[in-house]
């Protein structure tokens, strides 16, 4: 309906702003029930991790779809993908995980200083480790645990759903992994995704 009002030229002056009400909300739905439907699917029919992932293509994918708020932002990435240069896991949950690590990194940022995104991986017995630092606002401590919780802000501020975290952690433990945070209010946090390693599938 909202398409066919722009479509029929019925977008006047008058209703502009109830318009762009009306689109913003019904997209926002629409992400939403996206979320919901993806938390449904990792409930009811679990991964098949058989895809050989190169991080650095990966990382590319992701940042294109966050260049945007990227550059309004002027934030600065370092990259450094020399200790896990591949994984094997379900490539549309890593980059689903990945992205919302990189709009959080960003919109989390400290309004003192330009946002610095660091990504570096690493390998700890056998699971690839996949981190996304950044230099924002950080987290309470008593708040750590409570970030991946579905629909929980803890800055209402923001113009996120709240199920980002939540939905990552979710993917994450899908895939035979986990993803934790440490943070120090006022300088920053680290988020990290660790996934069992091609050897460990492979045993498994």
């Amino acid at each position: 309906i909202i398409n066919l009002l722009k479509d029929f030229n019925l977008v006047t002056p008058d209703n502009r702003d109830l318009y762009n009400h009306l689109r913003t909300s019904a997209v926002r739905m629409d992400e939403i029930l996206t979320d919901v439907s993806m938390l449904l699917e990792i409930r009811d029919d679990p991964p098949i991790l058989n895809e050989d992932i190169d991080m650095e293509s990966l990382f590319n994918s992701c940042f294109g779809k966050v260049k945007e708020i990227a550059e309004r932002s002027s934030a600065e990435f370092r990259q450094d993908f020399s200790c896990c240069t591949s994984l094997y896991a379900t490539r549309i949950y890593v980059e689903s995980i990945i992205t919302n690590l990189l709009i959080n990194a960003i919109q989390y940022r400290s309004p003192d200083r330009v946002p610095l995104v660091k990504i570096f991986t690493g390998n700890e017995n056998g699971y690839c480790l996949f981190s996304v630092e950044d230099n924002g606002k950080g987290i309470k401590v008593a708040d750590l645990e409570r970030v991946f919780e579905p629909f929980r802000k803890l800055d209402y501020a923001s113009t996120g759903k709240g199920i980002g975290f939540y939905l990552a952690r979710s993917q994450a433990e899908a895939m035979g992994g986990s993803l934790t945070v440490t943070s120090e209010l006022g300088k920053g946090s680290v988020f990290t995704l660790r996934l069992p390693g091609k050897a460990l599938l492979t045993e498994g």
